[in-house]
């Protein structure tokens, strides 16, 4: 049977992508530690992560954060739009709101 792929490695992935590259060691060895059940790969993955400059690994952090952070809105506003309720009556009707007197049109005299 497959292993999905962990969620936040293949976050981390595509941050080290954008930041390092596609090629890199780094990128490789996390995605296969995503899709990997064998500790070894993950062990192997952090290492050589580890061994990016300093600069780099902060790059990747922020990206990262952000990605999940947009995912996270994400997946809250799906649950948010799934809860709204579906009816729609077919005869409403839409009327533009009547100024009230005491309204901003009062104070421009």
């Amino acid at each position: 049977m497959a292993v999905q792929p962990d969620k936040a490695m293949m976050i981390l992935a595509n941050a080290v992508s954008e930041v390092v590259g596609a090629n890199s060691r780094a990128y490789q060895q996390i995605v296969v530690a995503a899709g990997s059940a064998d500790r070894r790969d993950y062990i192997q993955a952090r290492a050589t992560f580890d061994g990016l400059p300093g600069v780099q690994r902060r790059a990747v952090k922020g990206k990262a954060e952000t990605t999940a952070t947009a995912l996270r809105q994400q997946a809250v506003l799906r649950r948010v739009l799934r809860n709204l309720p579906s009816w729609r009556p077919d005869n409403v009707e839409w009327v533009w709101p009547r100024p009230s007197p005491d309204g901003p049109a009062a104070n421009r005299k």
